[in-house]
């Protein structure tokens, strides 16, 4: 046992990922409390109106981003000199103040064309969330990992205190919780950007770099963030487009988002690995030192497959004794999303090795044969079956995945000395 723990100690991949996991993991929990508390109080309708709203939130962030944020822990992860690595920093953050204002200016204009309220503020969320996320690249590239730890949980910690308040002086409604969003994510930008300042450093402004510069290095990594956010909010938008058409009932978006909102903590727990692995795999050169990473990867399944069976038995007394039969519906679902998360986890981990110079093209690729797949997947499958054909699209797009990334990695690496 000691032997064990000295290990896990002197190894700095386990214990960072030890430590995001278990920030992620106690903000999931936050964020776990905050979503039951909705589906209890709400009723399906309301919740299902709810989820495409925060679908559209979750859709700002990547226009803050523009694939930025992962390639630049990609391609600096390797920078020893000090004063190129701040040039860098210096571009990265003009950038993202640039894009930033751009997209305020167009919410701005949205709302004073279309005039609904509720939907501003629900960009607004995305638009702080996508902008406080900026702050921990530049810790991850330079693997400070307690930063990105202290950091994760604490706008569910606001989101959760500030909606209780809310319900508890008026009744629940989805006006309140989108302010409470919006409420907890501005204190999170101010709390996270002061940490940063304390913990990693001051903002860098100064370049001598041209805007064009991480744009360069994004351009496929670009197309892969742009496509996955349109396929990770996909069936939310299909399922209510085909509501509003008349093909398929509104109960059916509601069941599959509680299905998909409490599996939640799944996707936070695998992601949560990704995101320490992308700044180790980036250094890593020989094909030799990228075979024995994918070894390890391939022997976890010996831990994921019993977390997955263990989830999955979790959530359903969770359904049957909490929720009784109000998302009994949602039942059925939780096997397929399951399943399609433990796909990705593998597929997106086995990827990071592609994420250096000359290899990115692949996972752009990689993102538009899943897109199409899951846009036809979509609109064949889901007025047929509503929430069930939701899933079965989201599974089958992360299984085409798994297939091509496999397929190149067997093709470009195996029997190859070197990688780079």
């Amino acid at each position: 046992m000691n032997s064990l723990i000295h290990k896990i100690k002197n190894n700095t991949t386990v214990k960072n990922f030890g430590l995001v996991v278990a920030s992620r993991f106690f903000s999931a929990g936050l964020y776990m409390v905050f979503t039951f508390l909705l589906m209890d109080f709400m009723s399906t309708k309301q919740f299902g109106q709810y989820s495409y709203l925060y679908a559209l939130a979750g859709y700002v962030p990547f226009y803050v981003t523009l694939g930025i944020n992962k390639s630049f822990t990609a391609f600096t992860s390797n920078l020893t000199n000090e004063n190129e690595y701040k040039n860098y920093l210096g571009l990265f953050w003009k950038t993202k103040i640039v894009l930033s204002l751009i997209m305020l200016g167009l919410i701005i204009a949205h709302y004073l064309f279309v005039g609904i309220f509720v939907e501003f503020v629900v960009l607004l969320c995305g638009l702080t969330f996508g902008f406080t996320e900026s702050f921990k690249s530049p810790a991850e590239s330079r693997k400070k990992f307690d930063y990105v730890a202290l950091v994760v949980p604490i706008r569910n910690v606001l989101l959760v205190a500030i909606t209780f308040s809310l319900f508890w002086i008026d009744k629940p409604s989805i006006k309140n919780v989108v302010v409470s969003l919006l409420a907890a994510n501005v204190l999170n930008l101010v709390v996270t950007g002061i940490l940063y300042l304390r913990k990693i450093g001051p903002f860098e402004y100064s370049s001598t770099l041209p805007f064009s510069t991480l744009f360069n290095h994004t351009k496929w990594i670009f197309v892969k963030e742009f496509l996955l956010n349109n396929l990770a909010r996909i069936e939310i938008f299909a399922l209510t487009y085909f509501i509003t058409t008349g093909q398929i009932a509104e109960e059916e978006r509601a069941y599959f988002s509680g299905a998909f909102t409490l599996c939640f903590v799944l996707p936070i727990i695998t992601n949560s690995l990704t995101k320490v692995l992308l700044p180790e795999v980036a250094t890593l050169k020989a094909s030799k030192s990228l075979k024995f990473y994918l070894s390890k990867i391939k022997r976890s399944l010996k831990l994921s497959i019993p977390i997955a069976l263990a989830f999955y038995l979790t959530i359903y007394l969770v359904v049957n004794f909490y929720f009784r039969s109000k998302y009994q519906n949602s039942l059925p679902l939780f096997p397929c999303i399951i399943l399609a998360t433990l796909i990705s986890f593998y597929s997106n981990n086995i990827a990071l090795i592609f994420y250096r110079e000359g290899k990115v093209q692949f996972i752009g690729i990689q993102a538009i044969i899943q897109f199409i797949v899951g846009l036809i997947g979509c609109i064949t499958l889901i007025p047929l079956y509503g929430a069930m054909g939701a899933v079965i699209s989201l599974l089958i797009v992360r299984v085409v995945g798994f297939v091509l990334v496999l397929s190149k990695t067997k093709k470009s690496l195996y029997g190859k000395a070197e990688f780079n």
